[in-house]
């Protein structure tokens, strides 16, 4: 069969009035990731992302899993630096998941304070939109080869008002398709179908996705219902079987696996005259079990 080169030439020019000009460069590496200025920024809560229950970690010790949110910031132009992607859209920068704490040491409930400087919200929901100033920071690379990386500086969060006269800075208004919420309790398909794939991911991976009212949404939809990451959780367990009067034992809970040396309860002497039980060669390795963890 002869493929028709004219037609195919006429897809190809079809396709490609559809398509991204690879003549032109993008700045930026990683998914188009662009790096932001280091610097005082404008910028707009345009993202109020709640993520369901995780469970975190401090200094190795597991928490108790909590509701979490992520934040994103739409960035505008201050002092001369350009806070732009090289399409024309503000650059958006997201926080890590915060826990949805009233600790008043806890970083969610300390931010809070600072974007809720007009007193007039309860919820990080009811500050969508409101426009702030905040310092940007660059990440200091750990090893060679890691790249520079933008991140907020949640404690530098202030109010968008001229310091000598208190009136609000003109911050440019945000793009209706930048704007995504997400409510746990109250999700909505819009919402749902507003956000990202790995917006969506971070709610699925959630402790109380399964039963929560977004999963049930789904279901009765007849919608696809994502499923979570499958965790390899077989570690290989060595059992110190040449010990004397020592029983190892493993426990093991989904997240780890650990290996616990018991001594017997009871104790007990020889006796005056020991039976001579045949010799048991002894292993040329140390015993290998793999243990698979409840899923």
């Amino acid at each position: 069969m002869t493929l028709d080169l004219l037609a195919l030439q006429a897809l190809a020019n079809q396709d490609a009035e559809q398509s991204a000009d690879m003549n032109e460069a993008v700045k930026g590496g990683g998914g188009g990731y662009t790096l932001a200025p280091a610097g005082e920024a404008f910028a707009r809560l345009v993202e109020v992302v709640e993520v369901g229950d995780i469970i975190q970690t401090f200094e190795g010790v597991a928490k108790p899993a909590a509701p979490h949110v992520r934040l994103g910031f739409a960035l505008y132009d201050l002092g001369g630096r350009n806070y732009s992607n090289p399409d024309g859209t503000p650059i958006t920068i997201r926080t890590w998941p915060l826990a949805l704490s009233q600790n008043e040491k806890a970083k969610a409930f300390l931010l809070f304070k600072k974007l809720n400087w007009s007193q007039k919200a309860k919820t990080f929901a009811q500050l969508l939109n409101e426009a702030y100033i905040v310092n940007i920071k660059h990440s200091v690379p750990k090893k060679a080869g890691d790249k520079v990386r933008h991140e907020l500086d949640l404690a530098s969060f202030r109010a968008p008002l001229d310091v000598m006269t208190g009136q609000p800075y003109p911050v440019p208004a945000t793009l209706p398709t930048l704007f995504k919420l997400f409510l746990y309790k109250n999700p909505t398909m819009l919402m749902w179908d507003s956000l990202s794939e790995f917006q969506q991911r971070d709610i699925v991976e959630s402790e109380n996705f399964l039963g929560s009212p977004m999963h049930s949404l789904l279901v009765l939809a007849g919608l696809p219902v994502p499923q979570k990451k499958a965790v390899d959780a077989t570690p290989a367990v060595h059992v110190a079987a040449s010990l004397p009067n020592v029983v190892a034992s493993t426990l093991v809970n989904p997240s780890a696996s650990v290996v616990v040396a018991t001594p017997p309860s009871v104790m007990v002497s020889a006796p005056a005259v020991v039976p001579v039980m045949p010799e048991i060669a002894k292993p040329q390795a140390p015993f290998v079990a793999s243990v698979a963890a409840p899923v």
